[in-house]
């Protein structure tokens, strides 16, 4: 099946799109990406901690599903930590290292894709969970490149993704209706990102860099990419 978008008579869209983007893991290596590529090999290293690879990868996505769910992450690390047969004071330890060490950075085909979306007449738009979204945009220069960074925190009456309620906030602030077909969004994670959409009526991309989620491939209708560059853009 295609991955492009569609009018009513098969042929390739002409009117600007609308894009939803994620911020963490997609346009910007969030705290768990950080914390699986370069926080836990220390951790393990440092402690000499156990460690069975296929079920620390399960683990994963059962805490990041919880994630998706639970505001505070503290009781998520912790299960982690219990499950994996790891010391709970660890657990305090890593977090306080993500909050100490842990700096985002714009991933290089979000550079890319965001400049093909303005070249291309699109509009884009940052819709976050993270509160510290518009000032890290800011921050980094992707806000610049974007309509607006829209977080729950910031949007009266929203709540975090899944829920729906930040794309009917958004729809309230464009002045010309948004044609359903013409909107698509973009995030890293099945949960938050995927049943956003879902509950939007949205087709969704969802960037697996790593591959964490190839499991689900076969099992949600996602359209499942490793990077930003494989999103289509021109000739929606």
């Amino acid at each position: 099946m295609s991955s492009g978008i569609f009018d009513g008579k098969g042929n390739p869209a002409t009117m600007p799109m609308t894009w939803l983007l994620d911020f963490d893991d997609t346009l910007v290596r969030g705290g768990i990406t950080w914390a699986l590529e370069e926080a836990f090999p220390v951790l393990i290293r440092d402690h000499r901690l156990p460690f069975d690879q296929a079920r620390f990868v399960q683990l994963v996505l059962v805490a990041q599903e919880r994630g998706s769910l639970e505001a505070d992450p503290r009781p998520i690390l912790r299960s982690l930590f219990t499950d994996m047969g790891w010391p709970a004071a660890l657990g305090e330890q890593f977090l306080q290292d993500l909050i100490t060490t842990y700096r985002p950075h714009v991933y290089d085909d979000a550079w890319t894709f965001l400049g093909r979306l303005n070249a291309a007449g699109h509009h884009a738009y940052i819709v976050s969970n993270n509160p510290r979204s518009p000032a890290l945009a800011q921050k980094l220069g992707l806000a610049d490149l974007v309509v607006r960074v829209l977080t729950q925190s910031i949007c009266p009456g929203s709540l975090p993704k899944p829920d729906r309620s930040l794309w009917d906030h958004l729809q309230t602030l464009i002045e010309s209706p948004v044609p359903q077909n013409r909107v698509a969004i973009v995030g890293d994670d099945p949960w938050s990102d995927g049943i956003f959409a879902e509950n939007c009526g949205l087709p969704c991309y969802i960037v697996d860099r790593s591959q964490r989620f190839q499991s689900m491939h076969g099992a949600k209708a996602y359209r499942w990419v490793s990077s930003l560059s494989e999103i289509p853009v021109s000739g929606l």
